[in-house]
Parts: structure tokens; C-alpha cells; sequence
């Protein structure tokens, strides 16, 4: 009894974990530092995010972010890549302060699924936080009471 115990434990928390073994994969871009066609996903490369971990213990998405310029002669920038889950709530707190004054940002978007962030994806902003591990310490918890 005690056995299937410890295996159903192990089990729920390799369960548990198994969404943040693999490392997440983003298209990259930036226009601040290529002439790319950042909206062009056949040119794109896809880059790994280092996953969650005790060595990165930030959350990672895929993330996308245009920037217009407050004026007719600053071009827009656009970026993808790796990003920290809820960076685009951050930065949307803190408004246009967090650019320069000659941009304000116009999108962010972040999502947490392979190649996610490609253009116009729709993606809103998501994490997997705690209700996974919530949901799981409650199944543990009946389990335990069960058996």
C-alpha cells in the first residue's frame, strides 16, 4: 500500500513537471539590430528558451512586441523572441515611461506554445502558474486520503 503510495506521488509530480522539461521554441527578430522582415516567417530563425529551472526560475514565453513612433519619421520597431511570462502586463503598467519618448508600444503579445508568436498571432498573455500546481497538490492530498 505504502508502495503504490509513493509511486502514485511520483508520478503526479513527473507529471507535474513534464511541461517545463522541454525548452520552448520562439521565432527571433529584432529590427533594432537586423534589416529583417520581422513579419516574414520563412526567414526567421526559431531560438530555445532556457527553460524553468532552479538555475532559471522565471516562467518562459514566447514573446512579441511592436513599437510605433510618436512621430512620422521614427520607423516602427518590432521584436520576437524569448520572453519572461507576464513581462507584457509589466510593461503595460508602466505605460509609454518604459520606451523611450520617441516610441510608445503599440502590441505585446506572449504566449507559451512552440513558434507562437508569429505575426498577428492573437495570442494573450498566459501562464501556467498556479493553478497547475494546485490542482495537483489536491490530487495528491485525495490520494492520500484514499489509499
Amino acid at each position: 500500500m505504502h508502495f503504490i503510495r509513493s509511486l502514485l506521488s511520483v508520478l503526479i509530480v513527473v507529471v507535474l513537471i513534464e511541461p517545463f522539461a522541454d525548452s520552448l521554441q520562439c521565432y527571433s527578430c529584432s529590427t533594432d539590430t537586423s534589416n529583417l522582415d520581422c513579419n516574414n516567417l520563412a526567414i526567421l530563425e526559431k531560438i530555445e528558451c532556457s527553460p524553468f529551472s532552479v538555475d532559471n526560475p522565471v516562467q518562459p514565453a514566447c514573446g512579441y512586441k511592436r513599437l510605433v513612433g510618436t512621430s512620422d519619421d521614427v520607423v516602427e520597431r518590432i521584436w520576437r523572441g524569448c520572453a519572461v511570462s507576464g513581462e507584457c502586463a509589466l510593461l503595460s503598467r508602466q505605460g509609454d515611461e518604459a520606451f523611450s519618448s520617441i516610441f510608445r508600444m503599440s502590441e505585446c503579445e506572449e504566449c507559451s506554445e512552440d513558434a507562437c508568436n508569429n505575426p498577428r498571432s492573437g495570442a494573450a498573455i498566459t501562464s501556467s502558474g498556479p493553478a497547475t500546481w494546485l490542482v495537483g497538490a489536491f490530487l495528491m492530498v485525495l490520494l492520500n486520503t484514499i489509499l
